[in-house]
């Protein structure tokens, strides 16, 4: 069980490593910043937040200074991926809504003032537990995800009822498909993340029942992400030639 669990964790950081890094460069070269967004989330929640917190959890009993500075590396990439995550949803989704803008700049202020007051109330220190700030954040963290998953499967939802009748395109309903299942499953993995810190941190630990479930549910998400936004040839003539009559929106 537990090389199966280090086996999965490795491979969600090295999959979020890749998508992230490519992303990152891709908004470079274009100057999009919703890739940006995305790809600074995926570096956050992943590979630049998650790791350093599992291998504090490993260094907690061995060396709490470590542990400590680690966990407050891991936690201020985590709140800038939520910050990112949440503000991604506003630009795509509700770009010209005040309220969501609103909704947006709170979470984003949320994320990183949950993270400073965790860090000025000595909560990097886990040897007694997540502080209230940290679970908090985990909680908000998961909320963004959430929002970000309705929303996208509220468009899915609405674009397969106008692709049966020929008015949209097939690659880019599943690329709502696609990202809701992404963020849905972020979601899930941060509800997991907070059960432990309400019950024992030390259970997100590399080789725990726990870490291996959000591991393989990362480990799938990510590479959605990454179908996303840059679907190879041979998956978008797939989906085309899945839904024959379907054509472009015009």
């Amino acid at each position: 069980m537990q090389l199966i669990a280090v086996t999965a964790l490795g491979a969600f950081l090295l999959v979020g490593l890749f998508v992230g890094i490519w992303l990152v460069r891709l908004s470079l070269r274009t100057g999009q910043q919703p890739e940006l967004l995305v790809g600074v989330s995926i570096l956050g929640l992943g590979p630049f937040g998650f790791a350093p917190i599992v291998i504090a959890l490993a260094l907690l009993d061995v060396s709490p200074a470590a542990a400590t500075s680690l966990v407050a590396i891991g936690s201020a990439a985590m709140a800038t991926g939520g910050a990112c995550s949440a503000w991604f949803t506003v630009c795509v989704f509700h770009p010209t809504s005040p309220t969501a803008q609103r909704i947006g700049g709170i979470m984003v202020a949320g994320c990183l003032l949950l993270w400073a007051t965790s860090g000025a109330g000595g909560g990097f220190d886990l040897r007694e537990g997540v502080s209230l700030p940290g679970q908090l954040n985990i909680l908000l963290r998961a909320a963004i995800l959430g929002w970000a998953s309705a929303e996208s499967f509220r468009h899915w939802a609405r674009l397969r009822k106008r692709l049966r009748l020929g008015l949209a395109e097939p690659v880019l309903t599943n690329r709502f498909a696609l990202w809701g299942t992404a963020t849905g499953g972020a979601a899930i993995g941060n509800l997991m993340a907070f059960a432990s810190a309400m019950i024992d941190i030390r259970a997100l630990a590399a080789g725990d029942v726990l870490n291996l479930t959000i591991s393989l549910i990362g480990f799938i998400a990510t590479p959605c992400m990454f179908l996303a936004f840059s679907p190879p040839k041979a998956y978008r003539r797939y989906l085309r030639r899945r839904e024959p009559e379907a054509q472009p929106a015009g």
